[in-house]
């Protein structure tokens, strides 16, 4: 007779761990960046000006399409490390904490847009870029961390 011996699984390492969470996080900016790509172009294609003021001292200018890319990779990054300190502080209750983090992120960076100095159509639009960058954002991490 056979004697069957279960081995405790391994906890990955150290550089297979940080290659997984890139993976995630590039995976997780490319969802955010086709989301939040798709409300820049439909409002492009709706004639929104999307004209903002990107620097003080300078005229306004339309909001460019890599400001788009890379504030969606790094809210990506940043949701991707708020994600693990929240499993490392919250333990069990990481989800309900990282999502009441997300909300008030969300709440927070809703603040830009709707005060800006611009039409009702460019702060509608920018405001919805950032509920769908958050939401799609909060929803591959948990995800893909479950």
């Amino acid at each position: 007779m056979a004697t069957h011996i279960a081995l405790a699984p391994r906890e990955p390492t150290l550089p297979r761990r940080l290659a997984d969470a890139g993976i995630r996080t590039a995976r997780t900016a490319l969802l955010a960046l086709s989301a939040t790509s798709a409300v820049y172009l439909i409002a492009v294609a709706a004639g929104v000006p999307l004209v903002v003021d990107m620097m003080p001292g300078y005229p306004p200018a339309q909001l460019p399409f890599g400001m788009v890319a890379s504030t969606s990779a790094a809210a990506a990054i940043a949701g991707l490390i708020a994600l693990a300190l929240t499993k490392r502080i919250a333990g069990s209750r990481a989800t309900v904490a990282f999502r009441a983090l997300a909300a008030v992120v969300l709440l927070l960076s809703l603040g830009a847009p709707l005060t800006l100095g611009v039409d009702i159509a460019t702060k509608v639009t920018l405001a919805v870029m950032h509920v769908v960058a958050a939401v799609t954002i909060v929803a591959a991490l948990e995800r893909k961390a479950a």
